[in-house]
């Protein structure tokens, strides 16, 4: 069985998408806040190979990112049959929409399939791809529940170098902006 659990992840686009790998030099946890004035909004995590960010900087605009055993945690998440979801698992937890983390740059494809497991504790959660040629968003998709693992996958036809999972964000409820969620089992597969 281990062979084949190998070769699925061996395909995987996404380097670390199991945040087994800790950055040697990055506390765990990791957090930051955005000092307004200044151009600081990105920051490493304390997953090897995935970097954080504050998109959306304001006054108090702040995200805690850490790497738990899912064993460990307080909260004692089960874990799902099949789905990969075991052992350490990203933590985010931030005051404001549009921060999160990501993973830039992928390898070359011609389009994707995209698959995650999040657990969210509040607010809401988003995955999406990137072509930083076009600098925007080509494909995302939202959690819809909290307090239970929920998978979201999607596909793309296109080529994209990046991928960012965040915060969701409210332009009509800003105080409903922010999230805590945990993540794992990251999937990114050539079409």
């Amino acid at each position: 069985m281990a062979c084949c659990t190998n070769l699925l992840f061996a395909q995987n686009l996404v380097v670390n998408g199991n945040f087994d790998v800790l950055a040697k030099s990055i506390g765990n946890p990791k957090g930051y806040c955005h000092k307004p004035g200044t151009t600081d909004w990105a920051d490493a995590t304390p997953a090897e190979k995935w970097s954080g960010w504050i998109n959306n900087p304001t006054l108090n605009s702040c995200m805690i990112t850490e790497v738990v055993n899912i064993k460990n945690t307080c909260c004692l998440m089960a874990t799902i049959g099949k789905s990969g979801v075991e052992g350490n698992v990203m933590h985010v937890i931030s005051t404001i929409g549009h921060s999160g983390f990501a993973q830039n740059p992928l390898p070359e494809n011609k389009g994707v399939k995209v698959s995650c497991w999040v657990y969210v504790v509040r607010g809401g959660m988003t995955i999406g791809v990137i072509n930083s040629a076009k600098g925007e968003y080509q494909k995302t998709v939202a959690s819809t529940t909290t307090c239970k693992w929920e998978q979201l996958s999607f596909t793309y036809d296109k080529p994209i170098d990046n991928v960012t999972i965040y915060s969701k964000w409210s332009a009509t409820q800003p105080a409903a902006d922010g999230a805590e969620f945990y993540i794992d089992n990251i999937v990114i597969e050539k079409l």
